[in-house]
Formats: C-alpha cells, structure tokens, sequence
C-alpha cells in the first residue's frame, strides 16, 4: 500500500465516521459513476482490431492508477467497476442518445443527492473532496476498502478506516 493512499484514506475515513453517511455512499458512488459512464460510451477508439469506449480506456487508467496505490483494493475495484460500464454500454447501445443522457442525469443527480445527504444529515461535516481534490479519486477505494474489511479481507485497513486516521494524519509526509 503507497503512503499516498494510507493518508489519503485516513484522511477520507475522519469525514466519514457515520455508518449512515457511508451507506449513502455505498449507493451514491456506484450511481455517479454509471452516470459518468453511460456519455462516455457513446465514443470509442479503435485499439487494434477492438473498438472501446471513451469511458472504458478512462476505467482502464483509473485502474491502474487504483492498483498502483494499493493492489488488492485495486482489484477488488477492478471488478466492482466492470459490471458497471458494461451497464453504461448497455444503457448507450440499448437507448435512444436522449434517453440515456435522461438515465445519466437522473442517476448524476440521484448519486448526489445521497451523498449530500450522508453529509448534511448524517456525517454533519462537508465532504472530503471540498478540501482536497484527490478525495474523488480515493471516494471509490473507501468504499471498496470498507467492503473488504467487512468481509475479512483486509483486516489491515480496519483501523485506518475506523478513525485511527488523526495519528496517519499528523505523520509527516515523505518526499
């Protein structure tokens, strides 16, 4: 696991110690990224002799990215993120362009609300990403991480993401 994502996630987990605020984001994450998708797969590039989607290439690099600061969250990500542009190619090839842009923004719009709402109402404290950017690319991995967790499977992130995070926080970080 990089330092990057341990302070990261750390950093995620102290703005999200509600379990209700998380389980919004259990739905909230997934919709906004079939919403995200479904544009996207409208355009594909010719990679040889496959043609993929725009939102497709951009999943592959994310998940690279993803695997690069922890492997096994970033697998596991792998495969939670495959269902969901197969969706978003379903709803593109499947619809009218019209609708499935009305699907996209409905689901946009929907994933907000849920998070927003873990953040007013739940959590009482604005989301990660307001202070730090980088928080929308770890938002999925907290999710993924928490699963794990859940399940056993990770057991050494469980104090990360149950807020021990102050003393991650506080260490200095490494050039």
């Amino acid at each position: 696991m990089s330092e990057f994502f341990r302070r990261r996630l750390a950093s995620y987990a102290e703005h999200h110690r509600d379990e209700r605020n998380s389980a919004t984001h259990y739905v909230g994450i997934p919709m906004i990224f079939l919403a995200v998708l479904i544009p996207l797969a409208f355009w594909s590039v010719s990679i040889g002799i496959f043609e993929i989607s725009i939102g497709s290439l951009l999943l592959t690099f994310a998940a690279i990215g993803w695997i690069f600061l922890d492997a096994g969250v970033g697998l596991a990500m792998l495969a939670m993120i495959v269902p969901l542009a197969a969706g978003a190619e379903w709803i593109a090839r499947s619809s009218s362009t019209a609708h499935a842009l009305w699907i996209a923004a409905g689901l946009f719009v929907a994933g907000w609300i849920f998070q927003l709402v873990g953040h007013s109402v739940f959590e009482k404290r604005k989301p990660a990403f307001f202070d730090d950017l980088a928080q929308l690319f770890i938002g999925p991995m907290f999710i993924v991480a928490k699963i794990l967790v859940l399940f056993g499977l990770r057991r050494d992130l469980a104090a990360l993401l149950n807020g021990a995070g102050e003393a991650m926080n506080a260490r200095p970080a490494r050039n």
